[in-house]
Order: structure tokens, then sequence, then C-alpha cells
């Protein structure tokens, strides 16, 4: 082949292009093939982790809200994500005490299509008052509330774990990490071993951010989850050798 009175051959292996041009030099094109390298963002939901865990009930308000994932009038359903999301947004927003909770609960709904899903927003206001109340009680009053809080560290190949946790009650003794779930089935489930909804699955999820939030210098009191539907709160207990967990990523 010429180009502009260059001679030209082009040489193909298995993976790499290579040209031999002016004076017979030969130089590397683009790669055949596409390289693998691992991601550089990582979520720590996709992180895992050999952790023994432990799973402790600490409260149960019996207090389950409505929901409904039945068709709306156009005949469409909202996927457990979209569900997920309403909540987290509703719980975002909340202020305790506040007498507007329950109408920006009302127009969270209304903006995301999804008031036939929620038909009494005031029970879940109610839901987050029992979790601060419980909050408050069990770990006393917080310097500071923290929601949706983004993190990120960097692991010892590079690859950077970022995510945000939904509540971090912070107080004088240290940080209480709370991860909420809009799963809408009961107490025997989250709580056993080999079922798919066990809560102790999201530990390494919880131990990652907890480990982000101590590089601050300030500790981790507990790691819990809250089922805003059923009303349950779990502590995420985890063993570790010596105060330190040895991590093995595996990335999905």
């Amino acid at each position: 082949m010429k180009l502009s009175g260059i001679s030209v051959e082009i040489i193909r292996n298995e993976n790499i292009s290579i040209y031999a041009g002016i004076n017979n030099s030969k130089c590397l094109t683009k790669p055949l093939v596409g390289a693998e390298y691992e991601p550089r963002y990582v979520n720590p939901s996709k992180v895992r982790e050999k952790l023994i865990t432990f799973v402790e009930i600490l409260e149960d308000f019996k207090q389950r809200f409505p929901l409904s994932a039945e068709k709306n009038k156009d005949g469409e359903s909202h996927s457990d994500a979209q569900i997920g999301d309403c909540l987290h947004d509703i719980f975002c927003v909340y202020v305790p005490g506040s007498e507007a909770n329950q109408e920006k609960a009302k127009r969270i709904l209304r903006n995301r299509l999804m008031q036939h899903v929620f038909p009494e927003p005031e029970r879940i206001i109610r839901s987050a008052d029992n979790l601060y109340a419980f909050l408050n009680r069990t770990y006393a009053k917080p310097v500071r509330i923290h929601k949706e809080l983004p993190l990120q560290m960097m692991t010892c190949e590079g690859q950077i774990i970022r995510g945000s946790c939904d509540l971090v009650w912070e107080t004088n003794d240290g940080f209480v990490l709370v991860d909420y779930k809009s799963f809408q089935g009961g107490i025997q489930q989250i709580i056993t071993t080999d079922n798919e909804h066990y809560a102790g699955i999201y530990a390494t999820q919880l131990n990652i951010y907890a480990k982000m939030l101590e590089s601050t210098g300030k500790s981790v009191i507990a790691t819990l989850i809250y089922y805003a539907v059923s009303g349950v709160i779990i502590e995420i207990k985890i063993k570790r050798n010596d105060g330190k967990v040895e991590v093995q990523y595996q990335w999905l």
C-alpha cells in the first residue's frame, strides 16, 4: 500500500496492528481488540469481603405502612428500584418535628407519579419519626445529621470506591450509620441466613462505609439497616480480628 509516496506495509497479529513506514521503521497502532481493565470507580455494593457477620433485631415498631405495586390507570407499574428511590427522597427531605414533612412527601409522590403506590404518605412520615426517636434515645442527641453523605476511598490497586450513606447520625461518641431498605417482606426473611433477602448480605457495603467514616478519626459505634416499610431496625455486627478486617475485593 502507498500513501503520499510512502510505502506502508500492514502487518497483523492476534492483538495489534503494526505498520512499516519511513525508513522501514515500525510503529504500533490501535489494538484490534479492547484492552481489559478493572473499573476505575466501583460502587460499595459491588465489592465482596470475607466477613463474619451477625444480625440482630433492635426494634420492631409494628407500624407497617401500605404500599401498592399495582398498575396505574395507564397500565404501568413501578419497579422496586423506583419505589426505593422514592422513599429515599422522602427520608432525605424529612426534618424532625417539621410541619412541612407531609407536604414535601406528597410533592415527591406527585412528581414521581407514585401517589397510588403510597396512598398514605403521613405514615411514611411516622416511620421516619419512629427512626429518629429511636436514634435519639439509643445513641443520644446528634451533633450533626448527615443525609446522602458522599464518601470515597482508594484501594491499593488504585481503584476508587465511592457511594453515599443514606443517613449518618453523628454524636460526640461516634457515628451511627443507617442504610434504608424498601423491602416489603417479613422479619423472618431478613434474619434467615439462607434467604435471598437476608440483611447480612449488606455487611460489606456497610463495613466499607464505616471504614471511610473512621478515616476521619471518629469511630463508628453502630451500623444499622432500617426497613422503612415494615418499621424494623436491624443492627449488622461484624466480627473483626484484632480490630481489623483483611479485605479481598471481587469486582463484579
